[in-house]
């Protein structure tokens, strides 16, 4: 999968490889400790730590027909002459499903690509939202006595009285 030049995945960074972090540490999106973190390795030499539930969600968006993920973790199986991991997922509705790094990888990437999707379109609907700035300029001050004279030598006032308020204070 091309992830990088070109096509409608162009925009979205390859993902390389993920370090689980087993010992935990300060997730750098709630500044709180977690017990297991992710530092997800892309192409152009970035690196992203997550948390559970950050790559619960990823999961969750990246998996078609849309499902949601319970949870996830990372299997280590050995033998005398090599190390395998793969991912298992298991979703809410008791699913199960185990696959290997490069095909996680790209569930993710598609999970990513989605979630981008979404708050670009959010962005997108907020600005159109926004109403435009209006021009709250400050107009003159109303001259009564001005206005009056002129819609008199105009002769908009043939023969009527204009009752006349005047300002009352204390009543």
């Amino acid at each position: 999968m091309e992830l990088e030049g070109g096509g409608e995945l162009g925009r979205i960074k390859e993902l390389l490889h993920i370090d689980q972090k087993d010992e935990g540490g300060i997730n750098p999106e709630t500044n709180l400790r977690e017990e297991t973190l992710w530092e997800l390795h892309f192409g152009d030499a970035t690196v992203r730590t997550m948390g559970r539930v950050s790559m619960i969600d990823l999961i969750s968006k990246g998996t078609m027909p849309p499902k949601t993920a319970f949870s996830f973790k990372r299997w280590k199986h050995t033998s005398p002459t090599a190390k395998i991991f793969t991912w298992t997922i298991v979703y809410d509705d008791y699913d199960l499903k185990q696959m290997p790094p490069k095909l996680f990888y790209e569930l993710l990437t598609n999970g990513h690509q989605i979630l981008e999707d979404k708050n670009k379109e959010r962005e997108n609907n907020q600005s159109a939202a926004k109403p435009e700035p209006q021009d709250f300029t400050i107009s003159p001050k109303f001259d009564e006595e001005a206005a009056f004279n002129e819609i008199k030598q105009r002769g908009e006032l043939e023969g009527e009285t204009i009752p006349v308020i005047e300002n009352q204070e204390g009543n």
